[in-house]
């Protein structure tokens, strides 16, 4: 009879066990402050063969890319998990670099609710640095998605980098992946080091969504007001092209806020998604003549 009880006593700790949920793995804050390290590329991301050792037994592509302006050469997206269908629309990547050196990046204010683009340019030396870290990093012998299946509902944050002999997407889904991966990552989406100044689109296909009328919404002198002398919103439902002051206008109000970017006109509020040809991840459809 005792040895019974110790054994079923046993079992139930061994289930509680299993059933706890996973620690959190805090996502590296490691930045390199200034970007562009003059150290080499081993002294910055160290580590072991694969998770950032340039010693290791890892692919190394020579670096040269395709210098054309409108090739992507870099790109990082954190998007977009369980979300509404707004935001895939609203989303640019964090950070974007052409063959000729022009980067965009994205940053979020501490609350996360509202967004800055901002646009500098690379020269080539510091592209061809940025592109021989993630090469002696071992990025290109690293897994394609790294992730943790007990979670559900977030979004895969992922690097890709073209070069003129291989192409690679890393991914990571919650935690996994090496540390240089996140060096690289906070590295690429703070700028890396260089001056920007705010992009402004010139060119944008406008969705605009009409909140329920069963949603109660108080009126504010805070809400960004939708000029009358321009066009109702309910003309944008099936998506538009927009210039001038309607295209500023809902980009100040998206950037204000991603996830919603609401607008009034007159009694009635509408969120809006706006596309940017060439910098949204979501492109816009094909404009018909």
């Amino acid at each position: 009879m005792k040895t019974r009880f110790i054994l079923i006593f046993l079992v139930l700790i061994l289930s509680l066990g299993a059933c706890q949920p996973a620690t959190p793995i805090q996502e590296s804050t490691t930045e390199e402050p200034g970007g562009l390290d003059p150290r080499p590329a081993e002294e910055v991301l160290g580590g072991t063969a694969g998770q950032g050792n340039a010693t290791g037994d890892f692919p190394r592509p020579e670096v040269v890319w395709n210098h054309d302006p409108e090739a992507l050469i870099i790109s990082g997206t954190y998007c977009c998990g369980f979300t509404t269908p707004l935001v895939p629309l609203n989303y640019i990547p964090d950070f974007q670099v052409w063959g000729d050196g022009r980067y965009v990046w994205v940053g979020y204010s501490s609350e996360n609710t509202s967004r800055k683009v901002l646009q500098g340019q690379l020269t080539e030396e510091q592209l061809k640095s940025l592109l021989e870290k993630a090469v002696a990093s071992g990025f290109f012998g690293w897994e394609d998605r790294y992730a943790n299946q007990l979670i559900s509902d977030l979004a895969d944050k992922c690097i890709t980098i073209h070069l003129e002999s291989t192409s690679k997407s890393v991914c990571e889904y919650y935690e996994g992946a090496p540390e240089a991966f996140h060096t690289i990552y906070a590295n690429l989406a703070g700028g890396s080091g260089i001056a920007g100044t705010d992009y402004i689109p010139t060119r944008g296909f406008l969705t605009s969504f009409a909140y329920p009328r069963d949603v109660l919404r108080p009126v504010s002198e805070n809400d960004i007001l939708w000029p009358t002398d321009t066009f109702s919103l309910d003309t944008a439902v099936n998506g538009i092209w927009v210039e001038g002051e309607a295209l500023l206008l809902a980009w100040q109000a998206i950037n204000a806020d991603p996830w919603s970017g609401t607008v009034r006109e007159g009694g009635a509020y509408y969120s809006l998604a706006l596309q940017i040809p060439g910098l949204s991840m979501n492109q816009p459809p094909a404009e018909t003549q």
